[in-house]
């Protein structure tokens, strides 16, 4: 089972919470994020390079730390994990982008483009390198994996405290993104991150699933440290969880059913009904905040908005704290939701969420 901190890589989910005769449910979605950084338009090729650039005393790399003692990974004193690892990270900008749908190519520089450089300060590239690169390789822009450390450990004995193997990756990258028309670094990023891998099945408590070994862990993680730095400069999924509320009612339940079907036209119709009765404050309350989830998920912010606010007006003759706090943050979520979706329109068309 592969964990990854500060990042989501959970499945979609859809968990039941239940109080007294009230039921909610919690639904995993992914929705559209808009770019930090946008490619500029003048771009098609990206050239993407390992700057080989290594702090002096740092030797995380080259050691790795078995259970409690750090020691060299003799068993691959042969292969050149750093340029696998290197690789792996621009490999996976590349995946990403593809995976965006972003229309730029991309060219992967050969890792030994420029030679290891030890020192305490590190300067951008110079433009003459940074215009040689785009020349050769015709190529409008650079994407410099500037330096990039990484170590992995690994927890073979379990115990209690303890009760699965597991193998770690810690890393800590910083990216720099040039652009030699304007002579301009459009984006300078550092990243860190740790992926977690341990061997305890979910499914089958009783098995143990192999866990990575110190090679495959390290190209892993820096895929993922690739991936992430593409999405920070394209528009991209993320997933996010929200709520629609079941309270002890047929209806309530048949609109549910569908709703975890994908149905949410279906499902609107019933809880539009119900909000349109306004004989049970509480229900009136439950369907209106459902409908605003409903139309989130149909791609219609603004009335989602919309729904949401009402939900959280009529939540005023309720003396439940929570619902009310529960209609207050859906209200903030989709305001700053439909200023986001309104950047995302800029830079791609689909904005639905999916479930």
């Amino acid at each position: 089972m592969k964990r990854i901190f500060l990042i989501s890589s959970g499945l979609a989910l859809m968990v039941l919470v239940t109080t007294s005769c009230l039921t909610s449910r919690d639904i995993t979605i992914e929705i559209m994020d808009p770019a930090i950084k946008v490619i500029p338009s003048h771009m098609s090729t990206v050239a993407l390079i390992s700057r080989n650039f290594k702090f002096s005393g740092d030797t995380l790399r080259i050691n790795n730390r078995q259970n409690k003692f750090l020691q060299r990974d003799h068993n691959n004193r042969i292969i050149n994990v750093d340029s696998l690892a290197t690789t792996s990270c621009l490999v996976g900008v590349t995946r990403q982008f593809k995976e965006n749908k972003v229309s730029v190519n991309t060219k992967i520089i050969d890792y030994r483009t420029f030679d290891i450089e030890y020192g305490r300060e590190l300067s951008p590239i110079p433009w003459t390198v940074i215009e040689d690169i785009c020349k050769r390789n015709k190529a409008d822009g650079v994407i410099a994996l500037e330096t990039y450390s990484y170590h992995n450990s690994v927890r073979s004995n379990y115990n209690n405290r303890f009760p699965a193997p597991e193998s770690k990756v810690t890393y800590a990258a910083l990216w720099s993104f040039y652009d030699p028309v304007k002579k301009k670094i459009i984006d300078t990023h550092t990243s860190t991150d740790t992926v977690v891998w341990d061997s305890f099945d979910y499914n089958q408590p009783g098995n143990r699933l192999k866990i990575p070994n110190r090679i495959e862990s390290i190209q892993e993680a820096s895929l993922i440290n690739g991936e992430n730095y593409a999405n920070r400069l394209s528009v991209h999924w993320i997933k996010v969880n929200r709520k629609y509320y079941i309270p002890a009612s047929n209806e309530f339940k048949e609109a549910a059913s569908l709703a975890q079907k994908g149905n949410w036209e279906q499902a609107t119709g019933i809880w539009l009904q119900i909000a349109q009765r306004q004989t049970n404050p509480r229900h009136t309350f439950f369907a209106l905040y459902n409908l605003a989830l409903a139309s989130e998920m149909q791609g219609n912010t603004i009335e989602a908005l919309s729904w949401a606010e009402k939900a959280f007006n009529s939540s005023a003759k309720l003396a439940d704290n929570t619902i009310k706090a529960d209609a207050f943050n859906y209200v903030r979520i989709l305001k700053k939701r439909v200023q986001l979706v309104e950047k995302i329109k800029n830079q791609m068309d689909v904005v639905n969420p999916r479930p």
